[in-house]
């Protein structure tokens, strides 16, 4: 009698923790304690999808009252994330496939509180501190996400 109820019951969590898993969540869903009004400062780092096509790295700013940072956020908070199921199988390990052209790009939001998140835009699939998630709205919307930070000024050495 016990089998019977601990199987269902057991299956029933599993599903139960699968749809959480899986469910479709927020930008700020995603990076846990991300305060949109507490960005302090917003930095990306660019780099060539094809190392002998040229193009050097880039470090760019997205000053926090320009128009490129509010065309940023909306795009951020327009689609929602997916967890991918790579990271149940990787055991640790992760590897991405870059697709963006013809830079890939790290995000950076630094806080006012000190904490920083990053977002690592590859192609098929993004980093989100450390977590590997599918934009529903696809590899279109990272190319975008790409263009905007590649317009954007380098960062002044100093």
């Amino acid at each position: 009698m016990r089998k019977k109820f601990f199987l269902p019951l057991l299956l029933a969590a599993a599903l139960l923790l699968g749809a959480w898993y899986f469910w479709p969540r927020t930008l700020t869903g995603a990076l846990s304690g991300l305060d949109q009004q507490g960005i302090a400062l917003c930095d990306a780092v660019l780099v060539p999808r094809d190392p002998g096509s040229g193009l050097e790295s880039r470090i760019v700013r997205v000053e926090m009252d320009s128009q490129e940072f509010y065309q940023l956020m909306e795009l951020l908070t327009s689609t929602r994330y997916v967890r991918s199921p790579a990271d149940l199988l990787s055991w640790g390990t992760s590897s991405s496939v870059i697709t963006l052209e013809p830079y890939s790009a790290d995000l950076i939001f630094h806080q006012q509180d000190g904490r920083s998140h990053t977002l690592q835009f590859y192609g098929p699939d993004l980093t989100l501190n450390d977590r590997t998630y599918i934009p529903l709205d696809g590899t279109g919307f990272q190319q975008q996400v790409a263009d905007l930070l590649s317009a954007c000024p380098d960062v002044e050495a100093g």
